[in-house]
């Protein structure tokens, strides 16, 4: 069985893709800053008839960055599923207004023509399978999901539910076939709220009984959103997508001049207004990590042979990419580590120790956490997702980055400190030469 991971140089954005022996194909988010350039190069890679099958893709978050490119994906391929986080009022609002807030008026309007979509994907070809958050006081075994099943009335899974993919004719010592296992981790989110004190400092009354409507429309979406749903985000795009807002708000007249100077229509004033009054739910962390590889208990006495392209400190001690070894167990340094086992993070927000905690303890609980060799840097490598423990005793970290990109991503300190963590950060941006893979032939 070859197996082969690409981290396709997208930039500022996501779009990874696993393929065995090129019977079954899985991606992990199809979006980009540089929406042509992901656009050119799927062509490249999908252009060939008839269509190539992708058995499932798993979408991190609602981002525009992280989504933009999957319609075209949908055109060059035949994609047979999508799983993502369960589509709550949660995350269904905050992508909206993030995306309204974050991003130009056509990727905007892109982003929200693929929400919308996904919102009644369920009466196409497609199977939309969308992933229950997780509540700590409900951990368990997960369930097993196979990822070629059939059933047509199964539309959300738990999260921790084993999503199986068969490699035959790779046969265990225990007569049974091996199984490549996906297991996504969607956590669950407080309730937004209004932040009254940004309202209360509003000395116009006038302003203040504007801003508190627009407030109140947001929130009564939130409200009736679970009856209604795909009716209530049209109401919603309509609503950010109306110039009211800009005679709403509470802002010196300089920022309003630098607004109309602005070649990003609206988006500099929405921002501001959105951050102020809904500052809980700009929240990095409604993005839903993913773990790809091989479960432990499963391996037995599997020869891997390695081929990659991608830095990796621990090779010095315990292996080159073109020897044959056993589940790298030649090195106590690294015993416990399987070298294909990795974590797909989309922007999960690692810094804020809650949420880290909750990501730990999950993939502890699924016996994972300590196989895993190398993981995606969320968020791009920013500095305010970052957290020393996500990087202690793994082998690489991958960044998608714009070469150019507004944020300043990947921070510089960030990459430092993974670094003396010892891991090695790999960084892909729109350079092709700087794609990233990981080859593996089980025996």
């Amino acid at each position: 069985m070859e197996i082969t991971r690409i981290f396709h140089p997208v930039g500022q954005g996501g779009f990874y893709t696993e393929s065995f022996d090129d019977q079954h194909m899985v991606v992990y988010d199809c979006g980009s800053e540089s929406e042509k350039k992901l656009q050119n190069y799927l062509n490249d890679c999908f252009r060939e008839a008839p269509k190539q099958t992708i058995d499932a893709v798993f979408l991190s978050h609602l981002h525009s960055d992280h989504i933009n490119g999957l319609q075209e994906l949908r055109n060059r391929t035949n994609v047979k599923k999508i799983f993502l986080p369960l589509l709550t009022s949660n995350k269904i609002v905050e992508a909206i207004l993030y995306n309204k807030a974050n991003f130009s008026y056509y990727e905007n309007k892109r982003a929200n023509e693929i929400i919308q979509s996904l919102l009644s994907e369920n009466t196409s070809d497609t199977r939309l399978i969308e992933v229950e958050e997780f509540r700590a006081n409900t951990i368990s075994d997960g369930d097993t999901y196979d990822i070629d099943n059939k059933n047509m009335s199964i539309r959300r899974i738990a999260s921790g539910t084993r999503i199986t993919l068969e490699l035959p004719p790779v046969l265990t010592s225990n007569n049974t076939y091996l199984k490549w296992v996906y297991i996504p981790f969607n956590i669950e989110l407080p309730e937004p709220r209004v932040n009254r004190s940004y309202v209360d400092k509003i000395t116009n009354e006038t302003v203040r009984e504007e801003v508190l409507s627009i407030a109140t429309n947001i929130m009564r979406i939130y409200e009736t959103y679970h009856n209604q749903r795909d009716i209530l985000t049209k109401q919603l795009i309509k609503l950010i997508n109306s110039k009211d807002y800009d005679d709403y708000l509470p802002i010196d007249r300089e920022y309003i001049d630098e607004f109309y100077k602005s070649k990003r229509d609206g988006v500099y004033l929405f921002k501001k207004v959105y951050s102020a009054l809904f500052s809980n739910i700009i929240d990095n962390s409604q993005s839903m990590p993913v773990f790809s590889g091989l479960l432990k208990e499963n391996l037995c006495s599997l020869e891997m042979q390695i081929k990659s392209n991608i830095l990796c400190t621990y090779c010095s001690h315990c292996h080159d990419y073109f020897s044959i070894h056993h589940c790298m167990v030649h090195s106590y340094l690294c015993e416990d580590k399987i070298p294909c086992n990795f974590l797909y993070t989309g922007d999960y927000e690692a810094q804020n120790i809650n949420f880290f905690k909750c990501l730990k303890d999950f993939y502890e609980n699924y016996r994972v956490w300590d196989t895993l060799c190398g993981l995606q840097i969320p968020h791009h490598g920013s500095r305010k997702n970052y957290n020393t423990g996500l990087y202690q005793d793994k082998c690489f970290a991958i960044a998608s980055v714009g070469v150019n990109n507004r944020h300043k991503h990947p921070n510089i300190d960030a990459l430092i400190n993974i670094t003396n963590q010892g891991c090695c950060p790999n960084v892909v941006t729109e350079d092709i030469n700087t794609l990233k893979y990981q080859h593996f032939n089980i025996k």
